[in-house]
């Protein structure tokens, strides 16, 4: 789908996507391993705390993840950070217009296994990590515009539509499908009722947004040629059959800068974040006292 979250957003999403089987490599260890794993500037971090908080595939990137957290935490406390709830909200809710509304949403969640719980605490640590960075590099408004300028085109979208499909691997079905459609049963109901499509036949078909770009066979083409509320014949794909349909398009749109100033300053806050937040986490390091206990 070519509707796409904020680079915030996406920064957050990055952080989530390294969430595999948390607990796997947790019940490898060692029986014996010790309860305190490391200590920073006097807090413990215990293997229990970071099984539940694990972010990466092995024990020792797991363990450096947890450390570098607890130290931009820390260093947002010493700054007199804080991050209001309403802040991550807010989050929350431009990542679930940006994924195209709540269903979408909540298949994201289930898709990268983790919950809203879990999703609010990554974003609370990339808010922390942010405004730690905008502490030590203020920015202007005369290099927000100097950034719209460069990347200027980054911020057009095309034309999207949401788009949801019914795929069957025979004739007979998708024609019984069609059938159904056409005596006023509702697309989604239909989907869930005859679509093969593991990824969306629970979801009533949702596929989601959608560009020309997006390379669906048997779906993008199809999308592209229909009006809004409106679902396709059967078509036959190398796949399969499928039905298509459209229940929302939104035109493409080149808008100006003072428009999206806040979108641009957001994309610029997360530039800056993305070249500079490995020197700031080294520098945190180097000035930390940190035991590991192997």
């Amino acid at each position: 789908m070519s509707k796409k979250p904020s680079i915030a957003i996406l920064t957050t999403l990055l952080v989530l996507s390294v969430i595999v089987n948390i607990l796997i490599g947790y019940f490898l260890w060692d029986a014996k391993q010790p309860e305190v794993l490391a200590t920073v500037n006097g807090q413990k971090i215990t293997k229990d705390t970071l099984a539940e908080r694990a972010l990466a595939r092995n024990k020792k990137e797991q363990l450096n993840s947890f450390i570098e957290e607890l130290l931009v935490e820390q260093q947002a406390k010493e700054y007199g950070l804080v991050i209001k709830e309403d802040e991550i909200t807010k989050r929350i809710l431009d990542l679930k217009e940006s994924l195209g509304g709540d269903d979408l949403y909540q298949r994201f969640l289930g898709d990268a296994k983790i919950t809203e719980a879990d999703l609010k605490e990554s974003i609370r640590y990339n808010l922390y990590l942010e405004k730690i960075v905008l502490a030590q590099y203020p920015i202007t408004d005369a290099e927000v515009l100097s950034y719209y300028e460069e990347h200027k085109e980054d911020f057009n979208t095309p034309e999207l539509r949401l788009v949801s499909h019914i795929f069957t691997d025979t004739e007979d079905s998708i024609k019984k499908a069609y059938s159904e459609l056409i005596r006023g049963e509702s697309f989604a109901s239909v989907a869930n009722k005859y679509s093969l499509d593991p990824s969306t036949n629970k979801e009533g078909g949702r596929i989601g947004w959608m560009s020309r770009e997006d390379d669906w066979i048997g779906v993008t083409e199809i999308a592209f040629t229909l009006k809004q509320g409106e679902y396709s014949v059967p078509k036959k794909s190398e796949y399969g059959w499928h039905l298509v349909y459209v229940d929302e398009i939104r035109a493409g749109e080149k808008p100006q800068f003072t428009e999206i100033k806040d979108k641009v300053r957001q994309s610029y806050v997360d530039y800056i974040i993305e070249n500079v937040k490995d020197s700031i986490i080294q520098d945190l390091k180097s000035k930390a006292k940190i035991s590991i206990n192997n």
